[in-house]
Parts: C-alpha cells; sequence; structure tokens
C-alpha cells in the first residue's frame, strides 16, 4: 500500500486530462493519531460496453490487516459510492492470481471472476440501490 502511494497515487490522480475525464477519486482512511490505515482509488469506466466504476486500489496497511479492516473499507468504499449517484453500476477490479486473500474478499462480498485481463483475475460486482 505505501509503495503505491509513494510511487503512483500522485501521478494517477494528476495524470490529466484523464484524471478529470475519469473522474478519479483517491480515499485515505486515518486513525485518529493520524496513522495510515488504508487507501482505496475509484474512476469511472470509459468504454462502451461497461458503464460503471474501477477500482484502482483498495489496500490495508500491514499493522490493519488480519482483523477485518479490508472488509469494512470495500463496505465503506461501496456505500460511498452509492451515495454519489453510482447506485446500481457495475464495479470491477483486477486481482493478483497469488492474491488469494483479496479474492477471497471480493469473493465473500458477493464478486464473480468474469475473465483475465493482464494476467489477473477480472472481478466485477454490482453497488447496491441507494437506501
Amino acid at each position: 500500500m505505501e509503495g503505491w502511494i509513494n510511487r503512483k497515487a500522485f501521478a494517477w490522480l494528476h495524470d490529466l486530462p484523464y484524471a478529470a475525464f475519469q473522474r478519479r477519486n483517491l480515499h485515505v482512511v486515518e486513525d485518529q493519531a493520524n496513522e495510515l490505515i488504508a487507501v482505496f482509488a475509484w474512476q469511472d469506466i470509459v468504454r462502451v460496453d461497461v458503464e460503471g466504476i474501477w477500482l484502482e486500489v483498495l489496500a490495508i496497511s500491514l499493522e490493519h490487516q488480519h482483523q477485518g479492516t479490508g472488509r469494512a473499507i470495500l463496505t465503506a468504499a461501496k456505500a460511498h459510492l452509492v451515495t454519489i449517484e453510482r447506485e446500481g453500476d457495475a464495479i470491477v477490479a483486477l486481482v493478483h492470481p497469488d492474491n488469494d486473500r483479496s479474492r477471497r474478499l471480493l469473493s465473500d462480498d458477493g464478486w464473480i471472476r468474469v475473465g483475465d485481463l493482464d494476467g489477473h483475475d477480472l472481478m466485477a460486482s454490482r453497488l447496491p440501490p441507494l437506501g
């Protein structure tokens, strides 16, 4: 997580015009002591065959893993997306084939593997309706 933030987050968020066109968003979750707990980043899918959201990153700091934090952050991320008029939209993400925990997290949340993209599992779900 820290590696993505340090090396890629700023460039990803400020890669104009793509960042503006794709409505890229980066969310940082900190504890009360301002320590980094997690990040999630998303952008609009820019394709004619799918309308929805690309979950770019959902990462939990090492100190907060194995405590249900990933599940809580995924739930909060989806709740946030629903409130910005995205309810019912598709949401997709790539998972490295060796990342069993991420695949399990998404599967437990109802995501399904819909294909392969660049050697990664393409996982998809739908955002719930508002309310």
